[in-house]
């Protein structure tokens, strides 16, 4: 496997996009978004009474289900209200199992391409998506990517963080990224380390939850710090 270099264009991993629409008037944007829906999309006045019906709170959502074709699996895909303007909450299959990173996202680019985007460009409401395809640095700062590239480069990888010279470094990445605004999704972390930087599944696992230990006690210690201050 290749090894991963900080700003390596090549070291990215597929991770689950997210879509935000820019609409503050929900009724618009159902109504533009339907409007604008062609097979083998609907709008799903069942689909959102479905996901209502599990919802803590009555919330305005906007459900759109696609069938099956070309080569993209059967889907409902849900818009869940924000403060101004509407995100996707979900993309589920309907009739496979999963859809997996790259499933997900091949139903909400088509989703983009066919019904949000003409809609917005016809009401002039914003649309943003991420990148489907992103590295380390896009989850934090170049400072906490290049502590977790030091440590990855420099560790034992059959111990993990267990060595102290080790440990030090994984610290000082763990630190980094609590300063700069919180921490990575394990999930993605846990992927990175596999499949970029080459670590077996169960210490990358282990990884992972220590990585989660560290992200909550920085948490309470920041909030009892604030609660003193």
């Amino acid at each position: 496997m290749r090894k991963a270099m900080l700003g390596d264009s090549a070291a990215r991993i597929e991770v689950f996009q997210e879509l935000e629409l820019a609409c503050p008037d929900g009724d618009k944007l159902r109504e533009a978004l339907r409007e604008s829906a062609r097979s083998p999309w609907r709008h799903s006045l069942a689909g959102e009474k479905a996901v209502g019906k599990n919802a803590l709170d009555d919330v305005d959502i906007i459900v759109f289900d696609r069938e099956e074709a070309d080569g993209i699996a059967a889907a409902r895909l849900v818009l869940w209200p924000q403060p101004d303007g509407y995100r996707v909450a979900n993309v589920v299959p309907t009739r496979c199992r999963e859809l997996g990173e790259g499933g997900y996202n091949d139903v909400l680019d088509d989703f983009v391409d066919n019904v949000a985007r003409p809609a917005a460009e016809r009401e002039g409401f914003g649309l943003q998506r991420t990148r489907r395809r992103q590295s380390i640095a896009d989850w934090t700062s170049r400072e906490a990517a290049e502590a977790l590239r030091l440590f990855s480069d420099a560790a034992n990888k059959s111990t993990g963080s267990s060595h102290p010279l080790d440990a030090t470094r994984w610290f000082r990445f763990l630190i980094a990224e609590h300063l700069a605004g919180g921490p990575i999704d394990s999930s993605c972390l846990r992927r990175w380390l596999v499949e970029v930087e080459g670590w077996s599944i169960p210490l990358a696992d282990e990884l992972a939850a220590e990585h989660n230990f560290a992200a909550e006690l920085l948490r309470e210690y920041d909030d009892r710090v604030r609660g003193t201050s």
